[in-house]
């Protein structure tokens, strides 16, 4: 059996971000030192009071942090995302932890994060299904 960590790693807007990166970088280091497998970082916008670190560029900071750890995102929210942009960074990110990362998408489910995109939420399965599709051609 193996052990992953997942991230979400939120915090308010009057917690400083060099605070908060320091925090979720010691967590991921202790979690490597107690023999995890994994990391894992989860994707939301416009939290409102709280922010969010985005998860690829989280994880390729772990990827030169904690080599040899698998990492992956536990929820891309690839329905309003851009498919060919997610298959490139996600490239690069495989690349810089040596092959071993998964890609976890998600279909999306808060209205908020659709209106910020201006996509209809309506649309999410079938922009899900073909954003998968896209990416698996280009890889």
């Amino acid at each position: 059996m193996k052990f992953g960590l997942m991230f979400v790693p939120v915090f308010t807007h009057n917690f400083s971000q060099g605070q908060a990166l320091r925090e979720v970088l010691e967590q991921a280091d202790c979690a490597k030192k107690s023999g995890f497998d994994s990391l894992w970082a989860a994707q939301h916008h416009v939290t409102d009071t709280e922010q969010m670190f985005q998860p690829l560029p989280l994880l390729a900071r772990f990827s030169g942090d904690f080599p040899g750890m698998t990492l992956g995102t536990s929820s891309l929210l690839l329905s309003l995302l851009n498919p060919v942009d997610v298959a490139e960074q996600v490239a690069n990110i495989d690349i810089l932890c040596g092959g071993k990362f998964i890609l976890g998408v998600s279909i999306g489910y808060r209205e908020k994060e659709f209106q910020a995109f201006n996509l209809p939420k309506k649309h999410r399965v079938g922009r899900l299904v073909e954003g998968v599709e896209i990416i698996r051609r280009l890889w």
